[in-house]
């Protein structure tokens, strides 16, 4: 069935949710896995309109690229072992890209994933939940199954 299963993380609860749902089934069907958290590097043009309204708001590039790669590695490390708790085998990546659903494409072709799990941060209408954005973007660009987790 499954053999290589991406479970996308983020900080939210949702994402915590989908990585222990994405352990479970992965222990279910001896599949290993891949993590993968994506983070948004600075973008320098916004950056340099701020500096130029409130220059004392500004955080240098490679500060912010430090904290998001900090907390990006501290997500990793979370789920990383839980999942060596579970005896399985896994492989952590985080990418820092403007387009968080090209990354996760991208990376769960590159690494021959066969399943997607991610937490559906769902927005409510009048007629029920869907999914938010990025899963929504992910879904309609991936050949690859999805599994979503809310």
């Amino acid at each position: 069935m499954f053999r290589n299963i991406l479970i996308v993380v983020d900080a939210s609860k949702a994402s915590s949710r989908a990585a222990r749902h994405g352990l479970q089934l992965a222990k279910t069907l001896c599949a290993k896995i891949t993590l993968l958290t994506v983070t948004i590097p600075s973008a320098r043009q916004c950056m340099h309109e701020f500096a130029s309204v409130i220059p004392e708001v500004v955080m240098p590039q490679t500060g912010y690229a430090d904290k998001h790669k900090s907390v990006a590695m501290q997500l990793l490390q979370n789920v990383a072992a839980d999942a060596r708790r579970a005896r399985l085998e896994l492989k952590s990546v985080h990418r820092s890209h403007r387009d968080p659903c090209r990354a996760i494409v991208d990376t769960a072709q590159a690494e021959g994933c066969d399943l997607i799990i991610m937490a559906a941060h769902c927005v409510t209408h009048l007629s029920g939940d869907f999914p938010g954005g990025e899963t929504l973007r992910v879904m309609a660009a991936s050949r690859i199954p999805i599994l979503t987790c809310h």
